[in-house]
């Protein structure tokens, strides 16, 4: 098999980390074939530590299963084969209980400990494969239907083996001498140890990479519980290996954006609602400043946008008036809560930047821009405890999307409305920077992974450094203009000026690719929106939710401007469009064609946009991603994911 050496089986004495490219496999007729997953941008760098010590405990389960009926047919060697995976399921205990308690040395900044448990680790995982590389497992291997299920078992050991030995012991030997102490503590990220772990990190990260091939090259597999264990691997390892190379990527950066040395770093942090939709995802609510100092992060009080006065007018293009100001009541490029009606967040950012100076800030030039939405905010409550509003109303991680886009503006007075939301977003960025080393890290960045993933999380830097690092981990939303990666785009922006986006289902679908001879490619994109408004909601609903454009031919009636855009360097044709009431026109917006109008949909109607979508030749046959205004309702129920799949 790919990746093994077969050897005498005992015990060994301990030994250097041993490359799987220099392990040789008995020759088998058994395929295999890298399997290509899809990344995520951003990952916790404590996933460094795959495999999970329990996956050791699970291989033995699996392989002493497999063995039991092996003994009937193989007799004596059946038996020593059985043997020999009794003293692997006991090492692999050994990996579990020790791995149990790493955790918490790490937040305790016990890093003699944390290196002591490491080499238990690495010891117990070497002798595994010291077992299942003896001439027993190789015949096993070579067993009729479970050969494959053997040889699986055993690659996952000897990944194990070498990711214990070549990346969790150096990185925890490397924090043990530098005696750095805890990564986080007293409500401050610890800057010194964040350069070592990041320089440590690096080293190991080769290793990290070839285990990660090791297994994506793990052959065909019989017995579902080994099958369903490879696969789960297979995507562990997708994870982690994106992650280090997500973390290698920002790690450079991270002393000068946690303000080391005594600098302070100021980051404008606004709060979108998306139940007022702006392409971006929804109007900033809520403006605040996040200030770090040597790691130490403080957070200034929220103000509601509507409290903020009118800045200078900013300048903005012909094709900014054309597509977000001309022919509405929209104020592009001078109120803070229409910033947002570009997709380019980028510019949405730098806007907010100057709009901040000159009104709230006092001239106070940010050094970042960080976007969320109470979807990812109750997300950040889910890790960090609720809070509790004056009449006693629990806002937490089950509610808190709930509460803040669909029940304050049913349940509350509208000068009480927008100070809730400020609350409630102040309270829990204070649970998190205020006792972060409290806090479920890995929980944290799980959440900012899925936040980035779904658009909720959007990020931009004033240096162009930092800011080249958040494009590569896909969270500062700029808009797609390179034509060798085709992104297509569908934006929305409320001209109702109203709360009723919480009513919104959109669902989007991509079609099979059709293969062009100038090596372009051409796909059917759907797109359907649904007011989901029921007659009762319509008679009830206060004015604040329904709006006030003039438009609104009824009171649940929604308004908006639909935005169809061509990934760069292609086209949209073929627009069909069935229900609701919309009309297309076409624009152009940082050379990109567009297709925009605007929609209007009563409660109980549907509207569905069907066209194509033409690459540029210069994708050379490159899928298409699709970028979506990520709404009120979680991605993962109505389907207006920013990456939507091919059907």
């Amino acid at each position: 098999m790919a990746g093994k050496h077969f050897k005498a089986s005992g015990p060994s004495p301990s030994k250097a980390p041993v490359s799987r490219a220099r392990r040789q496999a008995p020759t088998t007729s058994i395929p295999y074939g890298i399997n290509s997953t899809g990344a995520n941008p951003y990952t916790s760098s404590s996933n460094t530590n795959a495999p999970r010590p329990h996956k050791g405990k699970r291989i033995a389960l699996i392989v002493v299963g497999v063995l039991l009926a092996l003994i009937v047919v193989c007799g004596v060697s059946g038996f020593m084969l059985y043997s020999s995976a009794q003293r692997v399921m006991a090492d692999a205990q050994i990996v579990m209980d020790t791995g149990s308690g790493m955790t918490e040395r790490l937040k305790q900044g016990d890093s003699q400990g944390l290196a002591q448990d490491a080499q238990t680790i690495a010891d117990a995982a070497g002798r595994m494969n010291d077992e299942v590389s003896s001439p027993l497992w190789t015949v096993a291997s070579f067993m009729p239907v479970v050969g494959g299920d053997v040889r699986a078992a055993v690659e996952l050991v000897g990944v194990l083996d070498d990711v214990s030995s070549g990346a969790i012991v150096p990185i925890t030997n490397d924090l043990a001498s530098a005696d750095i102490g805890k990564l986080i503590d007293n409500g401050a990220i610890n800057v010194n140890a964040i350069s070592t772990l990041a320089t440590s990190v690096s080293n190991a990260s080769s290793v990290i990479e070839q285990a990660c091939i090791d297994v994506e090259a793990i052959g065909p597999t019989n017995i579902p519980q080994v099958t369903e264990l490879v696969n789960t691997a297979k995507t562990a390892c997708s994870s982690i290996d994106t992650g280090i190379d997500a973390f290698n990527k920002i790690a450079p950066y991270l002393p000068q954006m946690l303000g080391a040395n005594g600098q302070t770093r100021n980051y404008l942090l606004m709060a979108e609602n998306n139940v007022e939709l702006r392409a971006t995802g929804g109007g900033p609510g809520s403006w605040g400043v996040l200030s770090v100092t040597d790691g130490k992060m403080s957070l200034g009080q929220f103000v509601s946008s509507g409290t903020l006065p009118n800045g200078e007018t900013l300048p903005i293009s012909t094709e900014e008036d054309t597509l977000f100001k001309a022919g509405t009541s929209s104020h592009f490029g001078s109120v803070s809560i229409d910033s947002f009606m570009t997709p380019d967040f980028v510019r949405a950012a730098q806007m907010s930047r100057d709009i901040w100076a000159s009104t709230y800030g006092n001239g106070q030039q940010v050094d970042g821009v960080i976007a969320i939405d109470p979807v990812f905010l109750q997300s950040v409550l889910a890790l960090t405890g609720g809070t509790t509003l004056p009449d006693g109303t629990q806002v937490n991680g089950d509610n808190a999307a709930q509460v803040l886009m669909h029940d304050v503006y049913w349940n509350y007075p509208v000068d009480q409305q927008d100070a809730i939301f400020s609350a409630v977003a102040s309270s829990a960025f204070s649970q998190v920077f205020g006792d972060i080393g409290g806090a479920d890290i890995t929980g944290l960045l799980t959440a900012m992974q899925e936040g980035i993933e779904q658009g909720r999380v959007l990020i931009w830097f004033a240096n162009p450094d930092e800011e080249a690092v958040a494009e590569s981990l896909g969270a500062s939303g700029e808009l797609p203009t390179d034509p060798t990666i085709p992104v297509a785009g569908i934006y929305l922006n409320n001209y109702s000026y109203s709360k009723i986006d919480w009513y919104l289902d959109m669902q989007t679908q991509v079609g099979q690719p059709v293969d062009n001879s100038d090596g372009s490619r051409s796909y059917q994109i759907t797109v359907t929106l649904s007011n989901t408004m029921t007659a009762e909601e319509e008679a009830t609903a206060p004015q604040y939710v329904s709006g006030y454009a003039t438009a609104k031919r009824s009171v649940g009636d929604m308004v908006f401007r639909l935005y169809l855009y061509a990934p760069a360097g292609g086209s949209i044709s073929g627009q069909s469009i069935s229900g609701g009431d919309l009309s297309l026109q076409d624009a152009s917006h940082n050379g990109l064609q567009v297709s925009f109008g605007q929609l209007r949909l009563l409660p109980g109607e549907t509207c569905t946009v069907t066209y194509t979508v033409t690459t540029s030749p210069e994708a050379a046959g490159a899928d298409l991603a699709l970028r979506v205004t990520p709404t009120a309702q979680n991605n993962g129920s109505n389907g207006a994911s920013p990456v939507a799949t091919t059907a």
